[in-house]
């Protein structure tokens, strides 16, 4: 049966399966009408919703395929051989012709299952179950925004009877690559972090270039391997430990203090002494207008749009 099902035709006759006959046991699990419907094989994604009207054409999931009985119209004469057993007008399953595991009589999805499955030309088409679950996630969305807002100003209340050592530092970032001067860096934020009086700043911690620091140490690594078993009185071991010599000076000028030879990260942490400097410097800084435009917030009655004074920028040197 090369062509089972290839064109509309009833397949399942007792004539062509030479089974079910007259006056023959019927060795089919489930014989019936639907064994003198015409029908055609389909896509897997055609759909298999029931046929209450004539239960005999339902299309039915069958090996990978769907058996379309709606794709063909059945010659009345044909039907005529369904007699007996085989007059019941049921659907086809799986057992009725492999004797396999049962399979449900469609697989069209009941509204009962709520998912966005169950919406296509294969299963439910009630329109309401997509639009249920883009509520769901609206919901959803404005929960988490509501759960994320409460958080927020549970730990501003918490902040404010609480001090921590973060109250009163902050992450500079955008620094030039050669502020490497702990006190300089320290002198300008003292003068310009605020825009009508002085903060008082007690450090400043300053990000180091971590590839170049990287690179000066494993040359002087390298530098020491070359000088085992070397003469040190020989101008070659001379020169060698001049060099190494010259690198860790690099590297002990990012102590503290000390203007250093090595790059910046453009990254730096600035303490304060005062709490009260801290945020308002955070808000001088984090404001729309410096974000946007840098610039201070503007003054009088018009100050939301209006901007200040352009705000004052870190020196390259």
């Amino acid at each position: 049966q090369s062509l089972y099902g290839t064109s509309c035709a009833a397949w399942d006759a007792p004539d062509r399966i030479g089974v079910c006959g007259d006056g023959e046991e019927c060795p089919i699990a489930k014989p019936g009408l639907w064994m003198c419907q015409a029908w055609c094989f389909a896509p897997s994604y055609c759909p298999t919703p029931p046929n209450d009207e004539n239960p005999s054409r339902t299309n039915t999931h069958y090996s990978g395929l769907v058996k379309s009985y709606s794709a063909c119209s059945t010659d009345p004469s044909t039907l005529e051989a369904c007699t007996g057993d085989l007059s019941a007008n049921i659907a086809f399953d799986s057992v009725a012709r492999e004797g396999v595991l049962q399979l449900d009589r469609d697989w069209a999805i009941g509204s009962y299952w709520i998912t966005p499955g169950n919406f296509g030309p294969d299963q439910a088409e009630l329109h309401w179950i997509p639009s249920l679950y883009l509520a769901c996630i609206i919901l959803l969305c404005l929960i988490i925004l509501i759960t994320y807002q409460r958080m927020a100003i549970t730990d501003q209340k918490v902040d404010q009877d609480n001090l921590l050592p973060n109250d009163f530092a902050v992450l500079v970032k955008g620094l030039p690559k050669t502020a490497t001067d702990e006190r300089a860096i320290a002198d300008w934020f003292e003068k310009n972090a605020l825009r009508s009086r002085e903060a008082k700043v007690v450090k400043v911690v300053i990000g180091w270039d971590v590839d170049e620091f990287r690179e000066k140490r494993k040359r002087i690594q390298e530098l020491q391997k070359q000088l085992t078993g070397m003469d040190s009185s020989s101008p070659e071991a001379t020169e060698i430990k001049q060099e190494i010599k010259s690198l860790v000076e690099h590297l002990k000028s990012a102590a503290p203090e000390v203007a250093t030879r090595l790059q910046g990260s453009g990254v730096a942490v600035v303490v304060f002494q005062h709490n009260t400097d801290l945020k308002s410097v955070v808000k001088r800084w984090n404001s729309m207008w410096a974000w946007l435009f840098y610039r201070d917030v503007g003054s009088g009655l018009f100050r939301c749009c209006c901007g200040g004074e352009p705000l004052p920028k870190f020196e390259l040197g």
